[in-house]
């Protein structure tokens, strides 16, 4: 009889934990995460992702009635497999390769445009008019990102690439001359530079490598993926009402002041 009670017993406290569980994560709702470091469209900040991609995920899934719970789940690499899983619902900002779109639906409707450039040591730079200038270059690259897949294909045909966890790795490998330059977007190489403390020793060749955009993606393993129309429409609605545009010039604002000690003007 004691036995039965106290089966009963953790029965009801088991019952109750899952009960927990899932108020919990209704409560999460929709789960996005981002890069840890590409500023002014997303970095990390604690245990959470921010900056223009969370905002505009965050406006559109308010219009849908849907809480949005931004976490940082590691490197980038590390993102793209826990939204593979579906374990991650939403990527606030991607670019689209043959490779993501096995397991993630993205956005007709870009966040934005996103001009890469090379950056190189300021005492090693040369001149850059082609891709015929990169030719035999030793770049580096972090572990899961696209230059764009177009220019991912013809690095490998005609230089190489070194992969590192952390962009931070590259910085310090081409202070040591162990590659010759890396490649990331403008804006965000720009200001983490600037933050590492590097502005003026790393500097971008003359004009970027291509334009690439940044889509929003979806895990085509989360329940949200139904809602793509709306958020393609939302999209647009933002870049039409100047929106973006705004939280854009907001957040490399604020990047600067909280970042690189700079107030904003």
């Amino acid at each position: 009889m004691i036995a039965r009670c106290i089966k009963v017993v953790w029965c009801v406290v088991a019952l109750s934990l899952l009960c927990m569980n899932a108020r919990l994560y209704a409560a999460e709702g929709v789960i996005v995460s981002g890069h840890e470091e590409y500023a002014p469209f997303m970095w990390r900040q604690g245990d959470e992702i921010v900056g223009v991609g969370i905002d505009v995920v965050n406006i559109i899934f308010h219009d849908l009635g849907i809480q949005v719970t931004s976490r940082y789940v590691g490197p980038w690499k590390r993102i793209l497999r826990k939204i593979e899983l579906g374990e991650v619902d939403v990527l606030c900002g991607g670019y689209i390769t043959d490779d993501r779109l096995k397991y993630m639906a993205f956005t007709e409707e870009p966040l934005s445009a996103d001009p890469t450039a090379v950056f190189v040591w300021h005492s090693r730079s040369f001149p850059f008019a082609s891709r015929d200038d990169l030719k035999g270059i030793r770049f580096g690259e972090v572990l899961g990102e696209s230059q764009g897949q177009e220019f991912d294909a013809w690095r490998k045909k005609y230089a190489s690439v070194e992969e590192v966890p952390t962009s931070i790795l590259n910085i310090k490998k081409l202070e040591v001359n162990r590659i010759d330059a890396f490649v990331t977007g403008l804006y965000s190489g720009l200001l983490h530079i600037k933050k590492e403390g590097y502005a003026g020793r790393i500097i971008p060749l003359d004009h970027p490598v291509n334009t690439e955009y940044l889509h929003i993606g979806i895990s085509k393993k989360s329940k949200y993926i139904q809602y793509l129309p709306q958020i393609n429409r939302k999209l647009r609605e933002l870049h039409r009402n100047g929106t973006i545009d705004r939280l854009i010039q907001y957040h490399l604002e604020h990047y600067s002041a909280t970042q690189l000690g700079a107030a904003p003007r």
